[in-house]
């Protein structure tokens, strides 16, 4: 406990009330009235002493709140006679602890402050990555070292300026859509970083990774952050992977054989032309798909097709294999795998060389060269013809539907003659690949003509023919042809009907899909009709897609 006692100032204070009654006695006694004056004089003591009695509390309140000051946990004695006095005591009191946590809080908060900017001044002067400090702007306030010894410029030198003026005027465009999510004026093109030419002081080109980030307000005056890591090295390696990479498929590009590299899963990494070729599949469609149950590749044993075991084939040479067409033809295939692994560790590659045998068919009537299309690989007439009249000796009724379309293609002849027939038979193929592509592998594709194509859809209704022959228009419409530059598109008109129980003969049957052609043909092209057969007589029904 503290003890109440008079502070050093009290008699200050007594001497400063004794002038005050020493002064009206000297007053009095000027103006004539000495009485009074020392009777006033001789109450001196007694004033002084009320004085001091009544002022006590008071007076001891400076070296209390002193001894606060200084210990604010104290426990204050009572301030006898002056609760008032003792009230401004305590609410001092609580003041001065409230101010002390704070100003202890304080304290706490600088030293993390301190502790903050030195970590942060050494990850600025120490990291690898170039960093660039912005304002709202875009204007350049502050780069750390990695920056001034990536671009060649001090931090005087770019201070003030646009982060624009460090890339190559090529990459500008592209600087410009990293900003726009940033700026709210639209959507990038890509996000995440990105790879930009930075140029050097001394013109040198150097390509850097750029990330983009916006700071909190608090930070201000800056406004973004850009990091910038240096990918020359790696560029140049990949340029050069690339180009590698590059003349080796350019080499088996120009291999006769059908190449196929898959990974040891047998995931399809690449088709060489003469794979996508014989086995009528667009790189697209199988890339990163298994290869094996998309390819109907039988080992023959005796006089039967046995699918081969799942999964890829083991390195080596097999022979005695055979590949059914999608028209249901069969070629003779030798298969030859080499597995190619970098280390133990790594992933391995498998090549995959398939060889076509002399004989181009092993089973069937006619000759494989007789009942297809040399130049798209496809069924010929007589051969599409021959599977539709076998439909027909058929009981219809008792079958799952069957559909017939014919592919009409739109101004070929004019394509032919003003591009060319180089590039007519480049789009003949392409027409045939996109064909295959809508079908599956029980139907028929066949190439009827020099610019008409058939199909026959098995197990498939007038319906589902309609939304397939649709995509197939739909597919020929959006496909561009490229050559030298120069692009060239086809349409198609297509009409297809539904086998029924009174079709008689295959003329019957094209008699109607003329029909549909024409209907197509007339109302503008490009369009798909659907041409239903009737139970009696009079006109067919037509439907328009």
């Amino acid at each position: 406990m503290i003890t109440m006692k008079s502070a050093p100032f009290a008699y200050k204070l007594g001497a400063l009330a004794a002038l005050a009654v020493v002064l009206p006695v000297a007053l009095l006694i000027w103006l004539g009235h000495p009485r009074a004056g020392l009777l006033w004089l001789l109450s001196l003591p007694l004033w002084v002493g009320l004085f001091l009695s009544l002022s006590k509390p008071l007076l001891a309140l400076p070296e209390q709140l002193h001894r606060l000051q200084q210990e604010p946990d104290l426990t204050m004695a009572p301030m006898a006679g002056d609760p008032e006095a003792e009230v401004v005591l305590v609410r001092f009191q609580k003041l001065l602890k409230r101010h002390q946590k704070a100003l202890r809080k304080s304290k706490r908060l600088e030293k993390e402050r301190q502790k903050s900017a030195l970590l942060y001044q050494s990850l600025w002067g120490l990291t690898a990555s170039g960093a660039i400090l912005l304002d709202d702007q875009r204007r350049i306030l502050s780069v750390n070292p990695a920056l001034r010894i990536l671009c060649g410029y001090e931090n005087e030198e770019l201070a003030g300026q646009e982060a624009s003026v460090l890339w190559a005027p090529e990459d500008q465009k592209l600087a410009e859509l990293i900003w726009q999510p940033l700026t709210g004026k639209g959507q990038a093109s890509s996000q995440g970083s990105h790879s930009l030419r930075l140029v050097h002081k001394d013109g040198d080109i150097r390509w850097v990774e750029l990330g983009v980030q916006e700071l909190p307000e608090l930070c201000a005056p800056f406004k973004y952050l850009m990091l910038l890591r240096d990918i020359s090295g790696q560029k140049q390696a990949l340029d050069l992977l690339h180009l590698e990479r590059r003349k080796s498929l350019s080499l088996l590009d120009a291999v006769q054989e059908a190449v196929v590299l898959t990974d040891e899963q047998g995931r399809v990494q690449y088709l060489n032309p003469a794979a996508t070729a014989l086995f009528a599949m667009g790189q697209e469609a199988v890339s990163g798909r298994c290869l094996w149950p998309l390819l109907p590749l039988y080992r023959v044993a005796g006089s039967e097709l046995q699918p081969l075991a799942d999964g890829p084939p083991k390195p080596g040479h097999h022979g005695g294999l055979v590949l059914v067409g999608t028209t249901g033809e069969h070629r003779a295939i030798e298969l030859t795998v080499v597995s190619v692994r970098e280390d133990d560790t790594g992933p391995g590659l498998r090549i995959l060389l398939f060889r076509q045998r002399d004989e181009q068919a092993l089973t069937g009537n006619v000759d494989w060269a007789q009942s297809h299309d040399p130049l798209t690989g496809l069924a010929n007439r007589a051969a599409f013809e021959v599977r539709l009249e076998e439909y027909l000796q058929q009981n219809l009724e008792d079958q799952a539907p069957i559909v017939v379309a014919l592919v009409d293609l739109d101004h070929f002849r004019q394509l032919n003659e003003q591009a060319g027939r180089e590039v007519g038979d480049q789009m003949l193929q392409q027409v045939a690949r996109i064909l295959l592509h809508n079908v599956r592998r029980c139907d028929l594709v066949a190439r009827l003509g020099a610019d008409e194509f058939a199909l026959l859809l098995t197990g498939c209704d007038s319906q589902r023919a309609l939304l397939i022959t649709e995509g197939i228009r739909a597919d020929l419409e959006k496909y561009r042809l490229e050559v030298d530059g120069q692009p060239y598109r086809i349409t198609a008109s297509l009409g297809l009907t539904e086998l029924s129980g009174q079709d008689q003969d295959v003329q019957q049957i094209f008699r109607r899909l003329d029909e549909g052609c024409y209907r197509s043909k007339a109302q503008g092209r490009n369009l798909v009709s659907l041409v239903e057969a009737v139970s009696g007589p009079g006109t067919p029904l037509h439907q328009n897609l």
